[in-house]
């Protein structure tokens, strides 16, 4: 073998070598940045300081404590976007800095370009598209800004419930509500989120009452918004909203169904640590009440005209006195219209609801006795009618 050709072979054993040794190198140095730069900051600029993700992380972060705090963004901190891009041409956040740029300066135009170029560069990307959702929304672009947020639902699932309160402020200007039906009904998890937010909002009650469906008796939204007019004594809107939703112009004393998808106006139970209740279409009311605090076990709301009234009980079980009541308040300021305690065996009270209480609530109520003691009864009827009709 001669020298020549020894020394060549070494010269490539010793570059091979070197090459492995930077890889590997390079290679740590990207473990400890990718797995320290949320941990130990310091420690992923030491290491690498110019590693792009890092710089477009430490840029994004403080761009969004400027915009918190009503000033302008560090100029280090766009060249840091603009100096990690060179290592990351294909990197979507230098297009989504200058798009805020752009927005931030009001110029809807250039930065809808931007995004939609991000949106192209990397369409699996969520920032992008929330960004563009946002614009189109205050747009009144609503198709648009569905394609954005079906997308991003597909992606982060319920990531679009975030735009409910600005659709839901959209809705509050003429001729809004023909726009964003359409869009609401395509997405129901949105719609479910706008109608929560109206549902407080005592302006919005004619946006709620033309939005509500049949089927939509069990929604949270539907039962604030009810309860909240019927507090304000409104209760011909209550009753429109009821009605639209699905449900039975009754308001009287119903039988439980074992389920929770009768509305607002019928049973609700609160199961708690002092006790529950379960209940079958058909079957008993079961309770279980531990008497050790006082606790609301069931809950009905009335719509009863003003009147005598006559409740009709029939229980199992050994109920201690002074444990167990029947408890009428009136919705729109909490006082009582009167007790009837429960007892075992057939059981009447009488209850009069004055001119001036249009909503009631009727509450199974338990109180401790003396000495704490669990109580398993079973309420197989309950009636409440005007005293000439009872019998």
């Amino acid at each position: 073998m001669s020298l020549a050709g020894a020394s060549g072979r070494s010269v490539w054993h010793w570059a091979g070598a070197l090459l492995l040794l930077l890889l590997a190198g390079q290679a740590v140095r990207t473990a400890i940045v990718t797995t320290q730069e949320e941990r130990r900051p310091a420690l992923a600029r030491a290491v690498w300081p110019s590693y792009p993700p890092l710089l477009f992380n430490q840029a994004l972060a403080g761009i969004g404590a400027a915009a918190r705090e009503g000033r302008a963004p560090d100029p280090g901190l766009l060249a840091d976007i603009e100096r990690g891009s060179l290592g990351a041409p294909l990197a979507v956040e230098p297009l989504l800095v200058k798009a805020t740029a752009q927005l931030a300066a009001g110029q809807s135009q250039p930065a809808e370009a931007l995004l939609r170029a991000a949106v192209r560069q990397d369409p699996r990307a969520p920032a992008a598209r929330f960004l563009l959702a946002d614009l189109y929304i205050r747009q009144e672009r609503l198709g648009d800004a569905m394609i954005q947020l079906t997308a991003l639902d597909r992606r982060v699932g319920g990531i679009s419930n975030g735009f409910a309160p600005a659709v839901a402020r959209y809705l509050g200007q003429p001729g809004a509500l023909p726009k964003v039906a359409p869009v609401l009904a395509s997405n129901p998890p949105l719609r479910r989120a706008v109608l929560q937010e109206l549902s407080t909002d005592a302006k919005a009650d004619p946006l709620l009452l033309a939005l509500a469906r049949r089927g939509d008796l069990a929604e949270v939204w539907l039962a604030q918004a009810f309860e909240r007019l019927l507090a304000a004594g409104n209760i011909p809107a209550a009753r429109a909203l009821y009605a639209k939703a699905g449900g039975a112009p009754t308001g009287g004393l119903t039988r439980w169904s074992g389920s929770d998808q009768g509305g607002p106006l019928t049973w609700r139970f609160n199961p708690s640590p002092s006790g529950a209740i379960e209940s079958q279409a058909g079957g008993p009311m079961q309770i279980i009440y531990y008497g050790r605090e006082e606790a609301t076990l069931a809950v009905h709301l009335l719509l009863l005209p003003p009147g005598n009234y006559v409740l009709d009980q029939r229980v199992t079980g050994e109920v201690p006195a002074g444990t167990l009541e029947w408890r009428l308040v009136c919705v729109s300021d909490s006082r009582s219209l009167g007790v009837v305690p429960v007892a075992s065996g057939a059981g009447r009270g009488a209850l009069t609801i004055p001119a001036n209480c249009p909503a009631q609530r009727l509450q199974l109520f338990g109180r401790p006795g003396e000495f704490p003691k669990t109580i398993n009864a079973a309420i197989s009827s309950v009636t409440l009618q005007q005293a000439g009709a009872a019998r």
